[in-house]
């Protein structure tokens, strides 16, 4: 895993070599062990790159690499675990291919050369953002991972585009020319992360997953952008094609796909640990890296002095079971003191679900002793992990009983009472919990499954922080008709969050959280074979007796006998309402003291009374609270 940068000009440009190395020093962290630095013939594109060496320690990895013929160069952030296959095929298809080290680079840079970009692509498996030059077509090619793992901004101004693996780049060589963007600041305090191929600034861009995008050197114009793997296409394929064996084959072959994907992504030349919860998916992974690993593996663990958010004592017992060289500690306030004012630089956009902090401090714990750490991320997604599922399915078909216009008669009712109490709310704290579910049932009767979005949302519109006119933004576009037709509507929302909430928030929170401390993390249930096989199986198989995933439980739980998995889902939660309170009191007040240029288009007295409430003890207004703290220390940090 690595850090990519790089500028494609109009023209020869005699500051570029300085300016790559402005963007190549913005990401360091990223890749520690090594820099380079591609300058074209013509003086006209730069690429960069940092190097975590993980596979071909040897200066055959290094990057920028140019292919064979000397026309291609690029520069590559993330990992092939099948390269190996595809050097394989490669080889069997031009026999007189030669490759001068053992990089999956190496191997994705001639297969493009020798089969284009998108047949390439569809041989990958993998976590990647990379950028491609050619000599000869002069095109630059910008390409990401199918979800997303790896990030990938661009900037097309005037007389130049410009790229980066984080915003930080950009934003050294532009500081004090980028404009924030309110429907972005919107978005964000709706959802704690700016959604899609938004960015908090104007006019950039983040690459969207599964995506590339083709520049022409001759004037910038987009000469090509599509998905080279469309997630929506492969869900209603899967959904319609739904699997059509009995439960036990089908969890043999989910068993047999898992495992086949750990085994690929333990693939390295430096040592490769775990993060171990007390929970289903990261217990998953450890039992199949035990299975396949020829010595002990590593995992590593974190708590929490209060016991409603520690799993030290499960998490230790599983270890235990496996036989692995565990370490883990217990988060304390002075922990968090040291990192929650570098927040705001470690995330290079507003980003405010609060688990980043211990994701920080975990893999700062693991980067001690290793360079790839695997999680469970994607196992709630795909299997079926999440209550509010259920619960919005079970409200969705109570609701749609009722004849469509009868819905909308009821559902516009409600919204005329909520405008005549939501100001109530905010003298009578007791009510909000009230008005709340009634929001919930509105957006029930009123946008169907779009409904869904009102139940993920933080700040409401009602709660009326942000004063601008707000569109009413959905994270993601898609054709909500088909996904019901198509899957159902538990199937649906499971689908959903894998497109917003794992993309936007879970997946960027590790891998700032991971790349800050030079941590290459790698998730098994992101491959993408398992991901298209567990879409089409019948949402019965993988839930079964209001027991969320099911299946999975039992695959794991055949690995770990005696032992039991823990029944209810606890997540990465903190104690940070306890937190606001007592020990982070301070720097939140004076954080909440900061007037940002952009906090204009915030209402201060609703955070005034919001933060009154959480300190009287009346409301636990912590994740309200943190989406400000955040988005005013970003600004702040950039004196903004």
């Amino acid at each position: 895993m690595c850090g990519i940068v790089g500028i494609m000009c109009l023209e020869n440009n005699s500051s570029l070599r300085g300016d790559i190395k402005v963007l190549n020093d913005s990401i360091y962290h990223r890749g520690p062990d090594e820099d380079g630095v591609y300058i074209s013939p013509k003086e006209n594109v730069g690429l960069g790159h940092r190097r975590l060496s993980i596979l071909d320690l040897s200066e055959g990895g290094a990057q920028p690499m140019l292919s064979q013929s000397g026309d291609l160069a690029i520069v590559f952030n993330g990992e092939i675990y099948n390269y190996l296959d595809i050097k394989k095929l490669l080889l069997s298809e031009a026999r007189d291919m030669e490759f001068r080290g053992t990089s999956d680079t190496e191997v994705l840079l001639n297969a493009i050369e020798f089969w284009g970009i998108e047949k390439a692509m569809s041989k990958c498996s993998g976590m990647f953002a990379f950028a491609l030059w050619s000599n000869s077509a002069k095109t630059l090619t910008l390409c990401r991972d199918r979800f997303g793992e790896k990030p990938l901004y661009y900037y097309k101004v005037e007389d130049r585009i410009v790229f980066a693996s984080e915003l930080s780049g950009i934003e050294a060589l532009f500081r004090g020319n980028l404009e924030l963007d309110d429907e972005a600041i919107a978005a964000f305090f709706k959802y704690t992360y700016v959604p899609g191929d938004k960015c908090i600034y104007k006019g950039i861009k983040k690459l969207r997953p599964g995506s590339f995008i083709v520049f022409s050197a001759r004037d910038l114009g987009e000469i090509d952008n599509r998905e080279y793997w469309s997630s929506e296409g492969k869900f209603l394929h899967s959904s319609r094609n739904s699997f059509r064996g009995d439960y036990s084959e089908a969890k043999r072959l989910v068993n047999d796909k898992f495992e086949t994907a750990v085994g690929n992504m333990m693939n390295a030349d430096v040592d490769v640990g775990a993060f171990l919860s007390g929970g289903v998916d990261s217990a998953a992974v450890v039992s199949k890296m035990y299975r396949l690993s020829g010595s002990k593996i590593q995992t590593f663990s974190m708590g929490f002095g209060d016991s409603k958010y520690d799993e030290l004592a499960d998490a230790r017992k599983i270890a235990s079971h496996f036989k692995t060289d565990h370490h883990d500690f217990r988060i304390s306030e002075p922990d968090i003191f040291d990192i929650v004012s570098s927040l705001s630089s470690i995330y290079d956009e507003p980003f405010a679900d609060s688990s980043q902090l211990p994701t920080v401090l975990i893999s700062r714990f693991a980067s001690r002793k290793v360079k790839v750490a695997l999680t469970g991320d994607g196992g709630d997604e795909f299997f079926g992990g999440y209550p509010r599922h259920s619960q919005f399915a079970a409200g969705y078909r109570k609701t749609h009983y009722l004849p469509r216009d009868l819905r909308r008669i009821l559902g516009h009712g409600l919204e005329l009472g909520l405008k005549s109490v939501s100001s109530a709310s905010s003298l009578r704290p007791s009510l909000s919990g009230k008005i709340r579910q009634i929001e919930k049932l509105k957006s029930l009767l009123l946008y169907d499954l779009n409904g869904y979005w009102d139940w993920v949302t933080h700040w409401r519109p009602s709660d009326s922080l942000v004063i601008t006119k707000e569109k009413n933004h959905f994270p993601v576009n898609v054709d909500m008709g088909h996904l019901l037709l198509s899957s159902g509507i538990d199937k649906a929302l499971m689908y959903l969050d894998s497109q917003t909430y794992l993309i936007n928030e879970i997946l960027v929170k590790v891998d700032r959280g991971a790349m800050t401390n030079s941590l290459e993390t790698r998730a098994p249930f992101l491959d993408h074979d398992l991901v298209e096989f567990s879409w089409s199986l019948p949402s019965e198989m993988l839930n079964k007796g209001g027991v969320r995933k099911f299946m999975l439980r039992e695959i794991v739980e055949n690995e770990i006998q005696p032992l039991e998995l823990k029944k209810q889902k606890t997540g990465f939660a903190i104690p940070l309402g306890t937190w606001l309170r007592n020990g982070l009191k301070p720097w939140a007040l004076e954080i909440l003291e900061y007037k940002p240029a952009a906090g204009s288009i915030l209402n201060e007295s609703i955070i005034k009374s919001v933060w009154d409430q959480h300190q009287s003890g009346q409301k636990d207004n912590s994740p309200l609270i943190w989406s400000v703290l955040m988005f005013k220390s970003w600004c702040k940090k950039r004196n903004i």
